[in-house]
């Protein structure tokens, strides 16, 4: 039987190889998502894309499936990811979502959060309600009120504090 003889300079280098190891980048992931949100008018609101990940990365918001400016009147996406507005407006209600990419071309996105916005109620013609009104005792007094907010607002009559019930004549 012929042996076959292995330089030993190959046989050092084949096990080199074997023991070396690669180097992996960490996985790009997102640790901190949006959820869903209701807010009141003009206040404040902060949502998180937080995450982890090597190389250049960037995040970018989207609402109502549009992607964001970096900044924009009320808001801006601030170096870390989190899109933070200074005063919610009725405007911003919607779907939000970011989207996390590496210089690498891998790229995660977040859930889809819904930012509901409630407005206060607010009558609308308050001189109506409080100019004077004179009617003959056991005769009909026509009243109206109309009230905008978000959610609407329901509206009750009161006279000394307790409810009065409301006949709609047409």
């Amino acid at each position: 039987m012929h042996e076959t003889r292995v330089p030993t300079s190959v046989i050092l280098l084949v096990f080199l190889m074997s023991t070396l190891e690669v180097p992996t980048r960490a996985e790009l992931q997102l640790l901190g998502q949006p959820g869903n949100m209701t807010v009141m008018l003009d206040r404040r609101l902060k949502l998180p894309c937080k995450h982890s990940g090597e190389g250049k990365i960037d995040v970018k918001w989207y609402h109502n499936n549009e992607e964001m400016p970096r900044r924009g009147q009320n808001y801006k996406i601030t170096h870390n990811g989190r899109l933070k507005f200074t005063q919610v407006k009725v405007i911003d209600r919607g779907k939000y979502h970011c989207k996390v990419e590496n210089e690498y071309k891998e790229r995660v996105l977040s859930r889809v959060a819904n930012l509901v916005v409630h407005a206060p109620a607010e009558v609308i013609d308050k001189h109506q309600l409080t100019r004077p009104r004179h009617v003959r005792v056991g005769a009909y007094a026509r009243l109206s009120c109309q009230a905008a907010g978000i959610p609407p607002p329901r509206i009750e009559w009161r006279k000394n504090g307790e409810l009065v019930s409301i006949i709609k004549i047409m």
